[in-house]
Order: C-alpha cells, then sequence, then structure tokens
C-alpha cells in the first residue's frame, strides 16, 4: 500500500511504486514544498504546471506497467506474455490463462535462479498444485513420497483431462530428471466405484465395449511422471 493509494511495483522511480492519482497528485505534491508567503501566486501556479505534468506521465507509465503484468495483463497483452514464457493461450479464457503464466513464470525465475531455488521440492510441488486448482477449494492435496525420489500425489477439482496435463506438464518442468512419481486424477464426481455391501453415493455408471450407455462414468486413472 501507498502513501497516495494502490501502489505498482517497486523501482518505477517513486520509493513505494508510481501513484496512479494523475496530474491533481503532481500539483499538490509540488506546491506542498512552497513556502506560506509563496503559495496563492503565480508562482503557486507555475510550480502546479511542473507537477502536473509529472503526476500525468506516472499515470502513463503506471499503464504501462499494468498493462505488461500478469496481474493486470488481459486479452493481447496476456497473449504476449504468453509468447516471452513460452506458454500460449490454448484456448484458455484471461484468469486461467493468467494462473497458468504465474506457474511458468515461476519455474523459468527458479531455473535462471543462482541460488539454485529449486521448485521440485515437496513443498514447491504443493504451492504449484494449490496455485493451479485455486486457494478456495476446499479439498487437501495430497503428496507421500518414498525414497529416494518417488512420489504419488492426488490432486482434487482438476476439471479437465487436458487441464491434468498442463499440471503435469508443469510438475514435469519442476522436478529432477530421473525423479518417479505419479498423479491420481479423479475425472469427476460420479467415477467412484460401487459396493455390493454398502451405499456408495455418486457411484459411477459402468459403461460396455459393445453397446451404448448413457451417462457412463469416466474413471479415474494414474498419470506418471518423469523417467
Amino acid at each position: 500500500m501507498s502513501a497516495f493509494g494502490l501502489g505498482s511495483p517497486w523501482g518505477t522511480g517513486s520509493p513505494w511504486g508510481a501513484p496512479h492519482i494523475g496530474a491533481d497528485w503532481g500539483c499538490s505534491v509540488a506546491q506542498s514544498g512552497i513556502l506560506a508567503q509563496s503559495r496563492g501566486g503565480n508562482f503557486a501556479d507555475w510550480m502546479c504546471a511542473f507537477g502536473e505534468e509529472i503526476g500525468a506521465c506516472l499515470d502513463v507509465l503506471t499503464d504501462i506497467i499494468n498493462g505488461y503484468s500478469l496481474e493486470y495483463a488481459v486479452g493481447a497483452q496476456l497473449d504476449t506474455l504468453g509468447a516471452i514464457l513460452g506458454l500460449p493461450r490454448s484456448g484458455l479464457g484471461d484468469t486461467r490463462y493468467r494462473t497458468f503464466l504465474l506457474i511458468q513464470r515461476d519455474l523459468l525465475l527458479a531455473a535462471a535462479s543462482e541460488d539454485g531455488n529449486w521448485t521440485g521440492t515437496t513443498e514447491n510441488i504443493l504451492t504449484i498444485c494449490r496455485r493451479f486448482i485455486g486457494v478456495a477449494s476446499g479439498d487437501p492435496i495430497v503428496a507421500l513420497t518414498a525414497p529416494p525420489y518417488a512420489f504419488t500425489l492426488n490432486v482434487p477439482d482438476v476439471a479437465t483431462v487436458l487441464e491434468m496435463r498442463i499440471l503435469i506438464s508443469f510438475l514435469r518442468q519442476a522436478i529432477y530428471l530421473g525423479v518417479l512419481g505419479y498423479v491420481v486424477f479423479v475425472a469427476a464426481g460420479d467415477s467412484l466405484w460401487a459396493s455390493d455391501a454398502v451405499v456408495v453415493p455418486n457411484a459411477g455408471i459402468w459403461a460396455s465395449a459393445s453397446v451404448v450407455v448413457p451417462s457412463a462414468a469416466e474413471w479415474s486413472y494414474v498419470i506418471l511422471i518423469g523417467d
């Protein structure tokens, strides 16, 4: 939070980011250092004119920064950022595409980091998965590790097979070569096995190889990661 309102990222020429408040703010700041006996005259108006130009320029700079910030970019701006990050849109809407670009950005930054901030740790893998499915999901992500580098990952609330494959592509970038893991993918709410002993809510309907079965379940399955 800036002293002047909502600030932009650091490094824009102001200690708290470039404030998006325009000419009026520039005039006010320019006049704040004028001695009391000089206020209200031509000199004050002259200083205000300089301040308005600066404030208007800061507004333009803020628009440029926000236009190519993953947090604010939309439409063609996200497509440009996706081209830079090497992740095409593939028909995704802005909100979902932005989430994927944020994950891709973090992976690329970690790979280029000199301090070896490897994204393949269990904690970071869980962070990638949580960002992928969203913080609003109430279901836990479960990771079980086995020596030396194997793991099992259970990720809930992934809507489609396509999205799961995108998540897998991120995880494959994050882990070291030779790590073996797999993800359990629950394809739909009705993909649960039924039972002849107890009632299973939302149990799936069996399909058939010989006839069409309406509303047949798409059963859960496992996707391998690594070698």
